[in-house]
Parts: C-alpha cells; sequence; structure tokens
C-alpha cells in the first residue's frame, strides 16, 4: 500500500468535494468484493491528497483497506 509518511497530503475538512465522496464510494465498493486480493488506484491530480487522507475514516475495515495500492500525482 501507498504511504503518507513522505507525501504532501494532508486533511482539509474545509474541502470536502463532492468528487472526493464519490472516489471513496467507489473504492469501497470495489473493496468489499470478497474476490479481490488486490486494487490498483491512480489518483491523478490528486492536489493535496484528500481522497487518500480521508480512506480511513471511510473504510475503517483494515482487511478492506489493505488491499488498496495507491498512487497520488500532482504536478504542482
Amino acid at each position: 500500500m501507498g504511504s503518507l509518511i513522505n507525501s504532501k497530503a494532508y486533511y482539509n475538512p474545509l474541502i470536502n468535494l463532492t468528487q472526493h465522496q464519490s472516489a471513496l464510494t467507489l473504492l469501497h465498493s470495489s473493496l468489499e468484493n470478497p474476490k479481490l486480493s488486490e486494487y490498483h488506484w491512480l489518483d491523478l491530480a490528486c492536489g493535496k491528497g484528500q481522497i487518500i487522507t480521508l480512506l480511513r475514516e471511510n473504510i475503517p475495515d483494515e482487511e478492506m483497506r489493505s488491499k488498496l495500492d495507491f498512487c497520488t500525482f500532482d504536478s504542482v
């Protein structure tokens, strides 16, 4: 799984966009599939990483989150 340790991602409670919640809903529905062992997620133009910083809150199940391999990229 990707790591936030060396990233510039941070949670900003003032930025809770509809597209962030939509992406988290998509991730959750994919990760809850018991036949899925790994899910690759590329978050292009992620800004400050709002989607990734909200994973623990929106996908509380550690086993589900452990299936996720993510990469964030923002050119700014």
